[in-house]
């Protein structure tokens, strides 16, 4: 009885929660459209996303390709429904890595200080002087294209956003009365770091971690759209999307519905970023 108790006031809580951030309840029920999509394309789009129909070639939207088809005759729905799960699959693994370094180098560097928090944070403002997209795309240019090098620049260039954000948060914290009376107690520096510090730092983090995610899909998109990134004939949107650049004008559909797939994620991703913005803001009152 006790345990079904327990369930019942934790349902009610996440009702409340949901129910007054309406912000969060959007952008949950968006992505969750969005992961269904990625995980079960093959139930929405009954055509395979790379056969090509040569007598089909830039088809118009009609009952049998409900959102036309490109240059080779291969369904446009197709291709944007098995690209979601590409794209989700690159934003997750693009912002994931980054997200787990970054925040352990902010905050061992903060807590210790020293040289080793010197040397960290010049790095860090060396890397930050310069757009990341553009060192994005040098280092892909050097490593040569493709989606294992675009992962790897991603996580080489991500990493700073997340240790900068950590370390400030881990600065004000680590001067803290619980964690000086941790200290009293004589507990050990991992056991105050991740049971005490990371606890209160890590919201921060994670909010940033989901608008980040939303900015790897679209560079992503972006590195494919320019040739580097995906490589054809994966049905990715930014792909999709560059293929489609020689037909504006006669088959716009091309590069429409990827563009308005990646535009729509994005909202979702924006509004639960927003939302557990709140929500952690809320939460800390």
């Amino acid at each position: 009885m006790q345990a079904e108790a327990v369930k019942a006031t934790r349902r009610r809580t996440v009702w409340n929660v949901l129910r007054r951030n309406l912000s969060l309840t959007a952008g949950c029920l968006i992505l969750l459209c969005v992961v269904f999509t990625a995980l079960f394309p093959g139930l929405i789009a009954s055509q395979s996303p790379t056969d090509q129909n040569l007598t089909a070639m830039l088809a118009a939207p009609s009952a049998q390709h409900i959102w036309g088809t490109d240059e080779l005759g291969r369904d446009i729905f197709a291709r944007v429904i098995w690209g979601t799960r590409y794209d989700l699959v690159i934003g997750l693994a693009a912002a994931s890595i980054p997200f787990v370094v970054g925040t352990l180098i902010g905050l061992f560097t903060a807590y210790f200080g020293g040289i080793l928090d010197t040397l960290f944070m010049r790095l860090v403002d060396v890397m930050m002087s310069f757009p990341v997209i553009v060192l994005i795309i040098a280092i892909v240019a050097v490593l040569g294209p493709g989606i294992g090098n675009m992962y790897l620049a991603m996580w080489l260039v991500g990493w700073t956003s997340y240790a900068r954000l950590v370390r400030s948060a881990v600065m004000v914290e680590k001067n803290a009365e619980y964690v000086q009376a941790a200290r009293t107690l004589g507990y050990s520096h991992l056991r105050i770091l991740f049971r005490h510090i990371l606890p209160n730092v890590i919201s921060g983090a994670i909010v940033y971690a989901v608008s980040d995610v939303l900015m790897c899909m679209l560079m992503g998109a972006g590195l494919s759209f320019l040739g580097v990134g995906v490589q054809p004939p994966t049905p990715e949107w930014g792909a999709i999307i560059s293929g489609g650049r020689s037909f504006l004008f006669n088959a716009p559909w091309i590069s429409i519905f990827p563009g308005v797939f990646l535009a729509v994620t994005g909202v979702g991703l924006s509004l639960l970023g927003d939302g557990l913005a709140k929500f952690f803001q809320v939460k800390g009152h």
